[in-house]
């Protein structure tokens, strides 16, 4: 994770992230709720960013933008 002006990370595209980084290392991911806890923890303590619950995000152009859970200014990494 990586600060990145005007940028938006949903919880969701955060876990599935963190989900995907757990699998080839053979470690066992939290449960969603204990890793969005931690997750929070950690984002605030290290960006000074906490989580939202009023993000408004586009799918693809033909949907309708929907409100979800995540962080303002925050993105994953590309690497």
């Amino acid at each position: 994770v990586e600060a990145q002006t005007g940028a938006v990370l949903t919880s969701s595209q955060a876990y599935h992230a963190y989900w995907i980084y757990c699998q080839p290392r053979s470690l066992k991911p939290l449960r969603r709720s204990s890793f969005k806890e931690q997750f929070t923890n950690e984002t605030l303590t290290r960006f000074g960013v906490g989580m939202r619950h009023d993000l408004v995000v586009h799918q693809d152009t033909d949907e309708k933008p929907r409100m979800c859970q995540g962080w303002q200014g925050l993105a994953l990494r590309s690497e």
